[in-house]
């Protein structure tokens, strides 16, 4: 990733330390597009807005969304990176999902 100047980090979610990884492969602040309800957690969710993250979730409305999509765009356009898990969460959440419909009847 490049040092300076807007990033948009578009990666694979395969399990929850994903961020973690890609944060600590970079030497410069990656923010993360990440699922409301672990950004509203009260311990975790302070952590979260401290770094920045953007809270988006597919149950907001239209004017949260676009003022999730706002604020990201505004990180990119002041230089910033940004990072997008593409599937929206991790493969071992989408596993479990579609394991459990599965087994109903």
């Amino acid at each position: 990733m490049p040092l300076e100047g807007p990033v948009l980090l578009v990666a694979n979610h395969v399990s929850f330390v994903d961020a973690i990884l890609i944060a600590m492969a970079n030497q410069r602040l990656v923010r993360f597009l990440m699922l409301r309800a672990y950004y509203d957690l009260p311990v975790a969710g302070w952590f979260f807005k401290a770094m920045g993250c953007v809270p988006v979730s597919s149950s907001d409305g239209p004017k949260a969304l676009a003022a999730s999509f706002k604020k990201a765009r505004e990180y990119m356009m002041s230089g910033q990176a940004v990072c997008i898990f593409a599937e929206g969460r991790s493969a071992v959440t989408a596993r479990c999902s579609a394991s459990s419909a599965a087994s109903r009847p």
